[in-house]
């Protein structure tokens, strides 16, 4: 055997170009003693279909894997770094892009595995200019939940509608809640931010003794 064919790579070497990139079969390199493969077989098999599809999940579906993917890494690490949960959604989306990518024609929006959101409105393919005040910006994001027929996420609804109606004055009269339907009669306004509103009304009308 000839030298040039001896591997000459250090084991710290090894171990750091492991963790650059992910390993075959979903396997991602958490530390240089432990192994962290993607649950797949927890995740629902509806969610499974359609993802193999090439359909989008649903929010509730997506934050369900989330939840998922986090809480068999947490037996391995318990608190993760960004570097380290950063491949594994690399290999979700990779082996699984037209159900996290989004796409304008063949090119990709954005990043599809960072919590970094990219909105572009086009009107008649002109983008328009970017919001230059924080008012102007929350309003349209508010409104955009309508524009879109978006609703509020499950875990914070309350909050937005709070901050739509008391902060931004956006009050629609009928079907004015964003809040997703869940069980029994849908109403027209979240029933905590009714009653808060209700409190703050009262402790600012001279009337109120």
């Amino acid at each position: 055997m000839a030298f040039s064919e001896i591997n000459t790579t250090k084991p710290e070497e090894s171990n750091r170009s492991l963790l650059k990139s992910p390993l075959e079969n979903c396997e991602q390199v958490i530390s240089r003693n432990s192994v962290f493969e993607i649950p797949y077989n927890k995740i629902p098999k509806s969610a499974i279909s359609k993802l193999e599809k090439e359909k989008r999940t649903t929010p509730a579906e997506k934050r369900q894997i989330v939840r998922i993917v986090v809480a068999e890494l947490l037996e391995t690490v318990p608190a993760p770094r960004k570097s380290q949960l950063e491949p594994i959604a690399k290999e979700i989306v990779g082996k699984y892009p037209r159900s996290f990518s989004d796409y304008t024609g063949d090119s990709v929006i954005g990043n599809p595995y960072q919590l970094d959101p990219v909105c572009t409105v086009f009107v008649e393919k002109i983008p328009l200019e970017p919001m230059i005040t924080l008012n102007d910006a929350i309003h349209t994001w508010s409104s955009s939940f309508y524009l879109f027929s978006l609703v509020y996420p499950e875990e914070c609804c309350a909050t937005l509608e709070f901050i739509q109606r008391a902060l931004l004055s956006i009050n629609p009269n009928e079907k004015g809640t964003k809040m997703a339907k869940r069980f029994g009669k849908r109403v027209s306004i979240h029933p905590k931010v009714l009653k808060l509103l209700n409190k703050l009304r009262d402790f600012n009308s001279s009337w109120q003794l």
